[in-house]
């Protein structure tokens, strides 16, 4: 008998790895110096006859921004604008002085002349122009000058109203006399090459780039439209910092997981971009575009199912606008665009199914359908053709959430171990307004919701995950505000295990894990509750949990009316189920079990619960996961055994004597001891080790495979 030992790593071979990194460091940090004050002068051609743009191209990039904001015209009622508007300029409606950070109310001025600029070009290209339109942006520009606060939010000052202005001159700018003109670029336009770095950072990149596109087009200076480019093809690579990470996952403000938010955002405008920057005849190269291709298939299509933006994927966005009515159009669009980029790609079929899920409501010609860990990010995603799952964590070396200008003040909780289950493509969609944040869904928490102000991190924490195929498991461990406990989810196929243990705290506030808040509409509302001991099964959504716990399972629903959008209010059902752990329980734990079909059983079986280690098997015992969050060792069935010397996850298949094992640690983890036994003898030995500053780029350390012969 003898044993045979297939090994991959996710990105390095050993015998090259410390090299390899060396050299990557070297060149990183000699990026950063050079680019460590302000944007350096990126313009691709050293002569000027290199870099002249045609008249005709200028002209087709300004008709392309026009249609790309011809949206505002349908919003806004130009006549409607026109006889509002007061004679110095005016809307009595608009705060001029307000301050607010994130939604800073000046804005709706520029908001509406753009609309009026839209409807002036396009009606000024069929007949007459109209000149009281142009008088009332003209005059609207005026007041903008005198009036308008300047916003102490700096996305504004150097983005947000550049923006506009650019659609607003593209209508009068021949109006106006050069020094008007200069007036305004010197007052409000960025200057390239004098953009502080510390913005430059992901979206960021993106948003300037675009605002230099809109100059260039606007003043027709080659020079600056070649200087965009460049700058936009900066971003688009996989980031240390941040941007698009090594697993595709998207942060911004630090190490944050933004995919669904800043993240959704990159993809979208980046492929505007470089669709505008075809339309001039100088399109991005094919290594590019296949980084787009890459991005959106492998960091975007898990996160979306259909219509649903995962809310754990949108940071302190989850609060803002329903994403089905901006978002989603705007996610279809630029898909529709990147096949047109992409050509001939082995990838564009994927994307069609892609952006055909996102309005279709249909599974069945989904192309991404698995588990995925995103390791960066402490972020778990599973989907099946009946279930949407996710699950969203921290660890002591990310940044957990924000609450930053005045959004996300309730999100405390939501790094806990959020738990999004849909079995249904629209559950979520138009329930933000009825939610409750102290309960979400998979989360151990004290009874109490803290107010999020600035950024949270969770020193004591440690997370790690692993998905393979259609098994994905992720465990948590923290320690904060008092409460201290060990959590672990595991998904196979269409069923599913949560886990917790060692749920101990110090605080006079009761504990409780949250296993079902659920929003929906219903003709008659009703209000009722239930509590008893475990265990205990409940349906919910298309689910069947089943509870095991030493604490007591409550049950409610009521009636929640909330203020939906311009509409007035409206009132939904909300239905609760959480574990009342109780007034500091000391190694409180429970198991839920959750099926989508009543008439089955489930093959998930639990080995451990314990506060240093979770375990479970599916299948018969041919599957066996395990998260490690300390030294431990696992029985994986026919006298199979698995051992770390640290916090590791492990999935172990054993079908039909073919033995097959995914392993991975924590990003920030040290080398770890792998050894795998037959009995009293070992089959595998192995030192894992990670990149030399302890951040673990890839993941999936090491994938074994081995058969018995």
């Amino acid at each position: 008998m003898c044993t045979a030992i297939g090994i991959q790593t996710s990105r390095y071979i050993s015998g090259m790895r410390f090299w390899i990194s060396q050299v990557f460091a070297s060149v990183f940090l000699i990026c950063f110096y050079l680019s460590a004050a302000v944007v350096p002068n990126l313009a691709v051609a050293a002569e000027r006859s290199d870099l002249k743009i045609g008249l005709d191209k200028f002209q087709l990039a300004r008709d392309y921004l026009v249609q790309k904001h011809s949206y505002l015209s349908g919003k806004y009622d130009a006549r409607s604008l026109v006889e509002s508007m007061q004679e110095d300029g005016s809307w009595v409606d608009v705060n001029y002085s307000g301050q607010s950070l994130a939604l800073w109310e000046p804005m709706l001025h520029l908001n509406r002349l753009s609309a009026l600029a839209i409807d002036h070009i396009k009606n000024s290209r069929n007949a007459s122009v109209n000149t009281q339109e142009l008088d009332s942006i003209k005059r609207g520009l005026q007041l903008w000058e005198k009036k308008a606060s300047q916003s102490r939010n700096w996305w504004y000052r150097d983005l947000g109203v550049p923006q506009q202005l650019i659609i607003i001159l593209l209508a009068c700018k021949d109006s106006l006399n050069d020094s008007e003109i200069e007036s305004i670029k010197e007052s409000y336009f960025p200057k390239f090459g004098k953009v502080p770095s510390v913005r430059l950072k992901g979206q960021n990149i993106i948003w300037y780039a675009n605002v230099f596109y809109g100059m260039a087009v606007l003043f027709d200076d080659s020079e600056l439209l070649h200087n965009s480019r460049s700058l936009f093809l900066s971003a688009l690579k996989v980031d240390d910092d941040e941007g698009v990470q090594y697993d595709f996952s998207f942060h911004q403000h630090g190490k944050q997981f933004y995919s669904g938010g800043y993240g959704l955002d990159f993809l979208i405008d980046s492929v505007e971009l470089a669709y505008a920057y075809k339309l001039v005849g100088i399109g991005i190269n094919k290594d590019k575009v296949n980084f787009l291709l890459e991005y959106g298939l492998k960091g975007i299509y898990p996160i979306v199912r259909s219509g649903w933006i995962d809310w754990s994927a949108r940071g302190r966005e989850v609060g803002r606008h329903n994403p089905n009515e901006t978002k989603v159009p705007a996610l279809a669009l630029a898909l529709e665009r990147l096949e047109v980029l992409a050509g001939e790609s082995s990838l564009v079929a994927d994307l069609a199914a892609f952006r055909q899920s996102l309005t279709s409501g249909s599974l069945e010609n989904k192309s991404w359908l698995g588990s995925k860990y995103y390791w960066n990010s402490n972020y778990l995603v599973h989907q099946t053709n009946k279930l949407y799952a996710s699950v969203r964590v921290a660890d002591a070396f990310s940044v957990a959430a924000e609450g930053l200008n005045g959004e996300n003040s309730s999100g405390y909780w939501a790094p806990f171990g959020s738990t999004y289950l849909l079995t249904k493509d629209q559950d979520y969609v138009d329930a933000y307004p009825f939610f409750d944040w102290s309960r979400i869904p998979g989360v151990t928490s004290l009874d109490t919701l803290p107010e999020l102000v600035g950024y949270l991190t969770l020193p004591n924490s440690l997370s790690v995950g692993l998905a393979d195929d259609d098994v994905g498991l992720v465990g948590f461990k923290f320690d904060h505000l008092g409460l201290r406990a060990s959590r672990a989810w595991f998904f196979y196929k269409n069923e599913f295990l949560m886990m917790g243990s060692g749920i101990t705290s110090s605080s006079d506030k009761k504990v409780v894990t949250t296993l079902i808040q659920r929003v929906r509409k219903k003709e008659t509302p009703t209000s009722s509750s239930y509590d008893g001991a475990s265990p205990i099964q409940l349906f919910s959504g298309g689910i069947f949990y089943k509870v095991q716990t030493d604490g007591f399972v409550n049950w409610s629903q009521k009636s929640v009316e909330s203020k939906v959008g311009s509409e007035g209010s409206e009132i939904r059902q909300v239905e609760f189920a959480w574990i009342d752990h109780g007034v500091k329980p000391v190694d409180a734990s429970f198991v839920v079990k959750g099926l989508l079909d009543e008439g089955e059983s489930g093959s998930a079986k639990v080995l451990i619960n314990s506060k240093s280690m979770h375990a479970a098997s599916f299948d018969n015992g041919q599957l066996v996961v395990a998260i490690f969050h300390a030294a431990g060792v696992v029985n994986m069935g026919n006298d199979y055994l698995v051992s770390v010397d640290k916090p590791a996850a492990i999935i172990f298949k054993n079908y039909q004597g073919k033995i097959s094992t995914t392993f991975s640690t924590p990003v920030s983890s040290s080398n770890v001891n792998l050894k795998i036994y037959k009995g009293k003898k070992v089959l595998v030995s192995r030192l894992i080790p990670l990149e030399d500053n302890g951040y673990n780029k890839t993941g999936v350390s090491l994938r074994l495979g081995f058969s018995r012969y």
